[in-house]
């Protein structure tokens, strides 16, 4: 039994092994099972147990003191598996040009060319139980898309076992190399010089204990990543591996909103722009969707951020004016809260002004949602997705009056977006009207109050964290290596999304585990060489042997 609860009483554990991997999701349990047989030991510390605990989940806790979002606390999953347990299985790969550096745009370009993540994109696939590897344009019949258009259609594929807790959990569980150590928080990094020295780690009843190993990783997400180093004080005021300040700057994550509705013409169907059934097929009865986005030829050309939509079926009241107003919005918000569905995370006090002084929107959007729970109208809902230019004032910072129960600052984020991050969405917006005006494929119906700053009232994050250890070659400008390795701390490894230098259109799923994987076999390789990938794509019947060897 390699899945394990620590001791909760007695001296503090020492607990020796070749790698030391913090996290338990996407990135962290995708290495491990890549060191299945290879002749290393592994401990993995999960911050939570096998099922969900409202105890450990308290650790997350925070605030929000930038841009409105999910409250720290709700966005993500302390638990063994993350928030794969959670999330909805969408995945798409980073187009070519997330990868450039782009004019207008300070702060992208990767340390990568997009081709070396090429073979781990496929065995990532796998990982994620896509039914294909590939991501080829979706027939949209009855839609002429112009070759050199600036919107173009693109494909997304939705994972059907998602959970990595239950795809990989037995395999884990069976090998006798690598450990799983649940509910055993990492409280701090302890170094001494450029070596990691150990991981003092505390298991959920306060009990030390104590990681030595040759090679860690930090693998908690884009949020606890920084948390971590920030609090690992005991080698500098800054925290670990931040003597230029960039520990938790660049926080990204993708604006979502719904923002109207389309309408087919006759004769025209769902297929025509590759819509997803319903939320609840996803991954089940549809295994893939389409979506239109900014052309690459486009981005690279201006500098532009990258936006995307895709169609879904969905309740029409969700999509009308009045629930998209200020009023309706408001209404929306002060429920989540009321029935527990969202933290109230200053909420209560940024929306009740306008439950108050916009009674008239308020009012029809509530006889709106009644109507909508009887007559079950649905339409095609318009779904937006926006890339964020890389902020350097966008960032993950300690709080200094709020604590854990472990005694680590709680955090704070201040989620910042620019004037220019408008851009794309206005461009797509435009050329998507055109393109279906001239297909003739039907209206497009864009609507839904703004705030101050341009940006539709409706948006939040997409719980996509990325950014705060950003990679580069240069640590003036980056917090590790193009091989996720720290700079200042010469055993130290960063896995997930932290490291993404930009964060593109796409979930950033598939992408935290090809990096994972590249990870895996840069530390296998003892010429730092990759290793052969398999040509061969996985096919879901022998799924569990390839992810050994594909």
């Amino acid at each position: 039994m390699t899945i394990e609860t620590p001791p909760r009483s007695g001296s503090a554990a020492r607990i020796e092994t070749d790698i030391c991997i913090i996290g338990a999701g996407a990135a962290g349990l995708a290495i491990a099972r890549e060191m299945i047989g290879k002749g290393v030991t592994v401990s993995v510390l999960a911050g939570g147990a096998k099922t969900f605990s409202h105890r450990a989940q308290f650790l997350y806790h925070g605030r929000n003191v930038g841009r409105e979002s999910f409250a720290p606390g709700k966005a993500r999953f302390r638990m063994f598996g993350g928030s794969t347990t959670r999330w909805a299985g969408q995945c798409r790969p980073f187009d070519p040009v997330d990868f450039e550096a782009r004019p207008n745009m300070p702060g992208t370009g990767w340390p990568i060319e997009p081709g070396v993540l090429e073979p781990y994109y496929r065995r990532a696939a796998a990982l994620c139980d896509l039914d294909d590897w590939r991501f080829d344009p979706p027939v949209c019949p009855g839609l002429a898309v112009p070759d050199a258009g600036d919107v173009e259609p693109v494909r997304y594929r939705h994972g059907q076992q998602v959970d990595f807790a239950q795809a990989l959990g037995p395999e884990l569980e069976a090998c006798d190399t690598v450990r799983v150590f649940l509910d055993t928080h990492a409280v701090e990094i302890v170094a001494i010089g450029q070596q990691v020295s150990h991981i003092d780690a505390r298991s959920t009843g306060g009990h030390r204990l104590v990681f030595s190993a040759k090679t860690y990783i930090l693998a908690c997400g884009g949020i606890e990543n920084a948390r971590l180093l920030l609090a690992s004080r005991a080698s500098g005021a800054n925290g670990l591996g931040n003597a230029n300040d960039l520990v938790g700057r660049y926080f990204m994550d993708h604006p979502f909103f719904f923002g109207g509705s389309l309408d087919l013409a006759a004769g025209i169907g769902p297929e025509a722009v590759g819509a997803l059934e319903g939320y609840e097929q996803a991954g089940i009865a549809q295994r893939s969707h389409g979506a239109f986005a900014l052309s690459e030829r486009l981005r690279r050309e201006t500098g532009v951020n990258g936006a995307a939509v895709f169609f879904v079926s969905r309740a029409a009241h969700k999509s009308s004016p009045r629930f998209l107003s200020r009023g309706g919005v408001a209404l929306t918000r002060v429920v989540d809260v009321l029935m527990h569905r969202e933290l109230p995370d200053g909420r209560m006090r940024r929306h009740l002004p306008a439950l108050l002084l916009r009674p008239g929107e308020v009012g029809a959007s509530a006889l709106e949602r009644v109507r909508g729970a009887i007559v079950k109208r649905r339409t095609l809902a318009a779904r937006f997705t926006l890339e964020t230019a890389p902020n350097p004032d966008s960032r993950v910072r300690l709080d200094p009056t709020r604590r854990d129960r472990f005694g680590m600052p709680q955090v704070t984020v201040d989620w910042r977006l620019r004037d220019s991050d408008l851009r794309g969405l206005d461009l797509l917006q435009r050329g998507l009207t055109r393109l279906f005006a001239d297909g003739k494929v039907g209206q497009l119906n864009l609507h839904g109050a703004r705030d101050a700053d341009g940006y539709p009232v409706s948006m939040e994050g997409g719980k996509h964290h990325m950014g705060t250890t950003r990679m580069s070659h240069d640590p003036q400008t980056g917090v590790v290596d193009s091989d996720c390795r720290m700079h200042a701390v010469h055993n130290l490894y960063v896995a997930g999304s932290s490291v993404f230098p930009t964060a593109g259109y796409v979930n950033p799923t598939l992408t935290i585990v090809a990096l994972a994987l590249r990870l895996a076999d840069h530390l296998l390789s003892a010429d730092r060489s990759k290793r052969p990938v398999q040509d061969k794509a996985p096919t879901r019947s022998d799924r569990s042997q390839t992810l050994k060897t594909f």
